[in-house]
């Protein structure tokens, strides 16, 4: 039975080509196919005339599955298997750590392949004139190898991977797939080949540069603003001669260093 997943199936006469007997090259639009795999394609030659030789009356071409007789080839389609992948990311303001997050799909193929984060309110994904995340690094982001490859079609490809971004600002992303269509030339590059919004992607931790100020010798409580914060976050006072990706201790004029949150707003 034909596959529900893809938009025309079967598919009409062939566009843009005229209705010339003998044409080698035909163009079909099958429109979104929305599921990754591999298909069987099935012809059907509408040719009338057929029947009319055989003495019969002639029919609409092409009218019944059982017209579909001929094996056409497989089609595969290759990619992220889903739209609503949903991402976490922490704030990186030292730019130390890189975001380690993973896809699914089938066909990856790693350093070819890649990710494009755009802000949510600035365009959907494969637009050209959409803003681009410039608070990420890399971006564009390609794939990396996670687990072991498989033959796909000719090549060898994954079913998952991974990409890694720091990411320096608090928001919500739009996570751009781009599943290169011409091996050859290069890994993805152009907005415009980031078309499919593999899910979103959410950064969270504390605003920066706060000022924050307690009274020696009294309790001190602080309010840290930020997002997506919850209560099994810590902060820590260090000294003012050292920097937060040090691995250096805490110091110990500070009762409670590291702290847990108390409240959540």
């Amino acid at each position: 039975s034909p596959l529900n997943r893809i938009n025309y199936n079967p598919v009409g006469p062939a566009a843009l080509v005229g209705n010339l007997t003998g044409t080698v090259l035909r163009q079909y639009d099958y429109g979104m196919i929305t599921r990754i795999g591999k298909y069987r394609m099935c012809y059907c030659s509408a040719r009338t005339d057929v029947a009319v030789m055989a003495g019969l009356p002639p029919t609409a071409p092409c009218a019944y599955p059982s017209d579909y007789t001929m094996t056409g080839g497989i089609l595969w389609v290759r990619g992220v298997e889903s739209t609503n992948f949903r991402f976490g990311c922490a704030k990186d303001d030292i730019k130390t750590e890189l975001c380690s997050l993973a896809l699914t799909g089938g066909g990856l193929l790693p350093n070819l392949d890649a990710v494009l984060l755009v802000p949510l309110e600035g365009g959907p994904c494969g637009s050209i004139n959409g803003e681009l995340a410039d608070v990420f690094d890399p971006n564009p982001a390609l794939l990396e190898q996670r687990d072991e490859l498989m033959l796909f079609y000719d090549t060898q490809a994954a079913t998952s991977a991974r990409w890694r971004v720091r990411a320096m600002k608090l928001g919500t992303y739009r996570v751009c797939f781009c599943a290169k269509q011409d091996w050859a030339a290069g890994a993805c590059a152009a907005k415009e080949e980031f078309f499919h919004q593999a899910g979103l992607l959410n950064v969270r931790g504390a605003v920066g540069k706060q000022m924050l100020q307690c009274r020696a010798d009294w309790r001190c409580y602080i309010l840290i603003e930020g997002k997506g914060l919850s209560m099994r976050d810590q902060v820590k006072v260090i000294h003012r001669d050292q920097f937060c990706d040090w691995v250096g201790f805490a110091s110990n004029t500070v009762e409670k260093n590291p702290s847990l949150a108390v409240t959540v707003a």
